[in-house]
């Protein structure tokens, strides 16, 4: 069913009615917004005019949601500017990791260097290898070792 439709049939009093007396839709921690609205939508097609969402605490109606007007009531902005801005972040998020990565091996000598001035030669080689994984970005739980250093 048509949002447009709907509306145009339906009364003021009506629709007031139908969203005073809606049912809230069962949603989920992490269930995207996008998610929640073909569910409504699908409601909609079924004739379930009376069913809501909860969205971080901003209610979509099955009787009158659309993908953009959802957008566009909860993130303040179109679908197809919130894509963009999603890709736009994940270029610059791969851009930051790219230098850091870069960063960290060019001061992987510096590091190495510099714990040689607090740590006990006999552990020195359990420092490289941190310092190496590190760089690297394999740093996985080597605080087991940390005890080692003191």
């Amino acid at each position: 069913m048509n949002v447009n439709d709907i509306l145009s049939s339906m009364t003021e009093e009506q629709i007031k009615n139908y969203k005073d007396n809606s049912i809230e839709m069962q949603t989920f921690a992490g269930q995207s917004l996008d998610d929640i609205v073909i569910k409504l939508e699908q409601l909609r097609r079924q004739g379930k005019l009376n069913y809501y969402a909860n969205w971080n605490g901003i209610k979509l109606y099955s009787l009158d949601v659309t993908m953009d007007s959802a957008f566009k009531k909860c993130l303040n902005c179109s679908r197809k500017t919130y894509l963009k801005r999603e890709k736009r972040r994940f270029e610059d998020a791969e851009e930051n990791i790219k230098k850091w990565e870069k960063e960290a091996q060019e001061k992987l000598p510096t590091w190495i260097e510099e714990g040689k001035k607090y740590i006990h030669p006999e552990k020195f080689e359990i420092w490289k290898k941190t310092c190496i994984a590190s760089a690297n970005g394999d740093y996985s739980g080597l605080e087991k070792t940390r005890s080692c250093f003191i």
